[in-house]
């Protein structure tokens, strides 16, 4: 495969991956995965929840704190 065609195919590679880790089955995959992570791990997550509040959350203990409205 010559050096255009390489790119051309890594660009649509790029492409259905974008639009692959956009699905919401990946999403809910993806958040699961990492929770068992940090379960597993005893560690917490940081994120913003739906409402944009800043929230850290141990899931190995289901404690949940809210840092920021």
């Amino acid at each position: 495969m010559d050096t255009a065609a390489n790119v051309a195919q890594q660009l649509d590679n790029l492409a259905n991956l974008a639009e692959r880790v956009a699905t919401p089955e990946f999403q809910r995959g993806f958040r699961a995965s990492v929770a068992n992570r940090a379960k597993a791990a005893n560690s917490s997550l940081t994120y913003r929840d739906q409402q944009g509040r800043l929230v850290r959350e141990w899931p190995a203990t289901g404690r949940v704190e809210i840092l920021a409205e």
